[in-house]
């Protein structure tokens, strides 16, 4: 589905109110796996880390809506496919219904994948490409992602260890 402003061009505050929503449910998914894996406390902590980190990503977008909305004339509107998009967000709900039976592995790497998602990659760019001088924030957030995998990684690696260990019970 495209979502479209003026000129056939998708509306700026369109594209980013489905980053928002992505952000949201990541943090839905994140809660979900702390809550989840309680057990483990070094993987809860982290899970429970990057629920607030999206939820923050969530208000940083929130501000970009609203100057979006104050200055309309300065953010341009683009064309985007939301198709991949929403299809992310349906595979997070999808975990989420689904997470009682996931392992801390499958988690980790589930998670991994959204955080390397071409989708959020590909978003944060209609916003620059609507208005160059959004690109700071934009870094942000992708740099956030960067570290969000490189976290979830560094868990993964510990599970691993941990897994293949001879003492293990």
């Amino acid at each position: 589905m495209k979502v479209y402003g003026t000129g056939g061009n998708m509306d700026i505050i369109k594209a980013l109110e489905m980053l928002k929503k992505l952000e949201l449910k990541m943090e839905d998914l994140y809660g979900h796996y702390h809550r989840l894996f309680f057990y483990d406390a070094e993987a809860a902590g982290i899970f429970l880390l990057l629920q607030a980190e999206e939820k923050s990503h969530a208000g940083l977008i929130d501000y970009q809506i609203r100057m979006a909305r104050r200055n309309r004339d300065i953010f341009q509107d683009v064309e985007y496919d939301t198709a991949p998009l929403e299809h992310l967000i349906s595979g997070i709900e999808e975990a989420i219904k689904t997470a009682e039976s996931v392992t801390v592995e499958r988690a980790i790497e589930f998670s991994i994948q959204v955080e390397k998602s071409a989708c959020e990659y590909h978003y944060r760019t209609l916003i620059v490409e609507s208005n160059p001088e959004m690109e700071e924030l934009v870094k942000n957030l992708g740099s956030s992602d960067q570290m969000h995998a490189d976290t979830l990684r560094s868990l993964s690696e510990r599970v691993t260890r941990i897994q293949k260990s001879p003492d293990k019970p």
